[in-house]
């Protein structure tokens, strides 16, 4: 179909307190170019490439030892309209998912 597509992902996370809190963020985006040749139909096979980003950050406060965690994690996802949402609708918009999670884990 003829598209050029690139992605990548960054992360980093320090120790604010050792060996108890720890805080982490992270980054990634996808970017393709529409197909040249476009299928008649898209599916559930061939869907429509979109560019995509989404960051996070979380803070980690590991309060026993390092299998009882309490995270704190907002993510944040934008998914841009593509082309043959522009052509077929005028009013879609970019679809954007925020979520914020407060988590307990205990693993064994």
């Amino acid at each position: 179909f003829e598209s050029q597509q690139a992605s990548y992902h960054a992360q980093v996370g320090f120790l604010l307190w050792p060996k108890h809190i720890m805080i982490a963020a992270d980054y990634g985006q996808y970017e393709a170019e529409p197909f040249k040749n476009a299928p008649d139909r898209y599916s559930n096979l061939i869907r429509e490439p979109k560019d995509e980003k989404q960051y996070r950050a979380a803070a980690h406060w590991y309060f026993y030892r390092q299998v009882g965690i309490f995270s704190l994690v907002y993510n944040y996802r934008k998914v841009e309209e593509g082309q043959r949402d522009i052509d077929e609708d005028d009013n879609y918009r970019d679809l954007i998912d925020q979520k914020l999670e407060l988590v307990a884990q205990f693993r064994f």
